[in-house]
């Protein structure tokens, strides 16, 4: 008896599962898409010469890599004064005109632009500085005029020097360096602070080449042999 109840019961439930089969599919429409849209992945836009632009806005394929470009993947126009002209700034102790040895790697730079392009008949030119403070020192206890009449360096000229014979150390060609002491005409700071005195004591030279400095089409605020005139004395 017991078995003849599970077996009607087994056969109630296949025929309530089938049923409910049935009525699932009965629901469905003809071409009804079960499980969603699938997603159809499309390859990424080419980008050729991997420049950050892609082929379909590029208006310059084929550039070489590593180049700037802009938003329609041409390269960058580029300065070339900004390639050839080199900028050096050093800051001395007061009323010193030790070269610190932390500026080397600096001079080392303006040396190797100078050795390794002789095509371009570039020139070094160099600025030496004093601080106001500095003059008002040697005024006062009559050391400046003493220079003056006895014809010996002053400080800015010093130290402009002293950056002078490092490069023909270096092997700078003499000819090729134009050198002026421009005394405390150039104030590039006030005065009022320490840090502000040390930025007015300096050498300030350039590497460029040499037919912009003497036609005064230099970059710089200082850069023509004029206007280097017109503040500074050569020497």
């Amino acid at each position: 008896m017991a078995k003849k109840l599970c077996e009607t019961i087994v056969v109630l439930v296949s025929v309530l599962a089938l049923l409910g089969c049935q009525t699932s599919l009965k629901n469905i429409e003809p071409n009804q898409i079960i499980e969603g849209t699938p997603i159809t992945l499309l390859p990424e836009a080419p980008d050729s010469d991997v420049v950050g632009v892609l082929d379909d806005i590029d208006h310059c394929p084929n550039t070489p890599k590593n180049v700037s470009v802009d938003e329609l993947g041409c390269p960058m126009p580029v300065d070339l004064m900004d390639l050839i002209t080199m900028d050096m700034r050093i800051f001395f102790k007061r009323n010193s005109n030790e070269l610190q040895s932390k500026y080397f790697p600096e001079l080392e730079k303006v040396t190797d632009k100078m050795l390794t392009s002789p095509d371009l008949d570039l020139v070094v030119v160099l600025s030496g500085h004093t601080s106001e403070p500095e003059a008002l020192q040697l005024t006062m206890t009559g050391e400046n005029l003493k220079q003056r009449a006895g014809g010996q360096f002053q400080l800015g000229r010093k130290r402009a020097q002293l950056v002078k014979s490092y490069l023909i150390n270096k092997g700078v060609p003499t000819s090729k360096i134009y050198s002026f002491d421009c005394a405390d005409n150039m104030q590039v700071t006030p005065n009022d602070t320490e840090e502000g005195t040390l930025m007015n004591q300096r050498v300030y030279g350039k590497a460029l080449p040499a037919y912009d400095f003497f036609n005064g089409q230099g970059h710089g605020q200082m850069d023509s042999f004029d206007r280097y005139k017109a503040f500074c004395q050569q020497f």
